[in-house]
């Protein structure tokens, strides 16, 4: 099958790529690894700037320890500051030893959410954020102060010099639901409605 000629297996509701993420390390992360309240987590999917992500979580986090000629990101690669944890720590040795890391401790993982280990989940913390208990909290204050920038003149005309943005407007796109249809043919229009009609069917989410 493509899935099989994609090294892509079933497990846990999920499609993994089993040549790279064995299940018995996905297994052994789920089993071992416990969280500390200062750990922090890069969660992405693949291909959304994961590396980029991770070199900004590095530098904030050591901002005090290095200036911008002795950083370790100048000779190191990001994904090996901040290592995976089910790709290398626990494909590696399936309870490794992490008490070593110094405070606090900085992973990444390409897991779904179902599939994190429980130390791991949020649950405890909705609450917060519904109060707007988090860093730079609340979200939707921190969102509106951003979103009065598109008002400003500088974003609605001119062009930056060499940028593939054909004019400073589109920094602001309308984030209207469903405006997809306005930039996809009806074929594909139509192909993708039943897509998420079938894939989400009964969850409450519509597009």
């Amino acid at each position: 099958s493509n899935a099989d000629d994609l090294g892509l297996t079933q497990f846990q509701g999920f499609w993994i790529p089993s040549r790279s993420v064995p299940t018995s390390s996905i297994i052994a992360f789920q089993k071992n690894f416990q969280a500390l309240d200062d750990d922090i987590i890069v969660v992405s999917k693949p291909k959304s700037g994961t590396t980029w992500l991770k070199a900004l979580v590095f530098s904030i986090v050591n901002r005090h320890h290095y200036t911008f000629s002795n950083t370790p990101l100048n000779s190191t690669n990001p994904h090996l500051l901040v290592p995976y944890l089910v790709i290398h720590l626990y494909k590696k040795n399936p309870n490794p030893d992490l008490s070593t890391i110094s405070s606090p401790r900085l992973f990444s993982t390409h897991l779904p959410y179902p599939m994190l280990a429980d130390s791991i989940k949020m649950e405890d913390y909705f609450e917060m954020f519904c109060r707007g208990e988090e860093g730079y909290g609340p979200f939707w204050d921190h969102a509106l102060g951003f979103n009065n920038l598109k008002d400003l003149e500088v974003y609605k005309t001119g062009k930056n010099p060499g940028s593939i943005i054909p004019n400073n407007k589109l920094f602001f796109r309308s984030g209207k639901v469903g405006d997809y249809v306005n930039h996809l043919s009806p074929t594909a229009v139509e192909h993708l409605s039943n897509i998420l009609e079938e894939k989400l069917s009964g969850s409450g989410l519509t597009f």
